[in-house]
């Protein structure tokens, strides 16, 4: 039966009244929109690796993890907007250290996440819209759930060098290899890989991956055998996104909230921000600190209208006591419209 929006909004405002839970502000402690990156100088044996912040117009902020943690094999960094926290990746193969380590605005750790499988190589990872992280490492795909401090080993890899790692919207996963096979995997699921796309569609070193709103892949050939970067869409046709003003030695790529694809450059020590036709613009260079950069995460915020917050396919009344633990005022008429509809 049809439910009442009013008794909704009602039933909502009760459970925090009762509860006494004020509404809950999410990350407040990161800017949103500004850019975090990962300076990778003892790729080189040339120091120590560190996290600078920059704001959205290019302005150099300050350090986050500083040079003086002396931390070395940082690689890969995400931001996690359930928690409001980032993560990076520690590959050291020299100290043997295989982890993934939470922090909060300060810096400050919060957690460290290894599994008895992880192993030498590069870790890399990606949140899904959920808040839940996919890694891959060792030849094994593995999942943090939010919240949850153990990782689960999921699957089996083909034997296959570990590079970026991507989602899309239906929560497929896209792998690049770049040091075995000139492959970028589809890993669904259930557990199956299939080459997505390979040397026959002008792949060379695949290592940088990004994906827009519309489920379009960008890969980026580090190698740098032309073009720069191509463009696969969610039916894999291939073409070329870009063929020039970018060298070798691109190591991430991501989308800012405007479509603007961000280019983190290693031998550059470039971030170049592309528009939707390539046109490319300089965002920072080593002048305002970059230093062998990896990887790149932006601070962003979960859509706060979310309606099936559980989520399985109902907005029933789990979504709505959610929903009052996690009160966003702005969203209350939305989520009373969702469930009203509903039968």
């Amino acid at each position: 039966m049809k439910r009442n929006p009013k008794m909704v909004l009602i039933f909502v405002v009760s459970v925090i009244f009762l509860t006494g839970l004020a509404p809950l502000v999410v990350h407040a402690d990161f800017d949103a929109g500004n850019l975090f990156i990962i300076n990778e100088p003892s790729s080189g044996s040339a120091g120590y690796d560190f996290i600078v912040e920059f704001a959205s117009d290019g302005t150099s902020l300050s350090t986050l993890i500083p040079q003086t943690q002396n931390i070395t094999g940082m690689r890969r960094v995400a931001f996690d907007s359930v928690s409001g926290h980032l993560f990076y990746s520690v590959s050291c193969w020299s100290d043997q250290i295989f982890e993934i380590r939470e922090v909060d605005s300060s810096g400050a750790l919060i957690n460290t996440y290894t599994h008895e499988d992880f192993g030498s190589g590069n870790i890399s990872f990606v949140f899904d819209s959920a808040g839940a992280l996919h890694i891959a490492n060792n030849g094994y795909i593995f999942v943090k759930q939010p919240g949850e401090a153990e990782l689960v080993r999921l699957f089996e890899l083909p034997e296959t060098g570990i590079g970026d790692l991507e989602i899309d919207s239906a929560g497929n996963l896209y792998l690049s290899d770049p040091f075995v096979n000139d492959t970028v995997y589809k890993i669904f699921a259930d557990g199956t890989v299939i080459s997505y796309v390979d040397s026959a569609d002008g792949i060379d070193n695949p290592y940088g991956l990004a994906m827009d709103g519309s489920d379009n892949l960008y890969v980026a050939n580090s190698a740098y055998n032309k073009p720069a970067i191509v463009k696969v869409t969610n039916d894999t046709q291939v073409s070329v996104f870009n063929d020039k003003n970018v060298e070798s030695g691109i190591l991430d790529m991501t989308f800012d909230n405007h479509g603007m694809l961000y280019v983190s450059n290693r031998s550059q020590e470039t971030i170049q921000v592309f528009d939707a036709n390539a046109n490319p613009t300089l965002f920072a260079d080593a002048e305002d600190g970059l230093d062998d950069p990896s990887s790149m995460a932006f601070i962003t915020t979960n859509s706060s209208c979310s309606t099936d917050i559980e989520p399985d396919g109902d907005v029933d009344g789990m979504d709505l006591a959610d929903f009052a633990v996690h009160f966003d005022s702005a969203c209350l008429a939305e989520l009373a419209r969702a469930y009203g509809s509903g039968s």
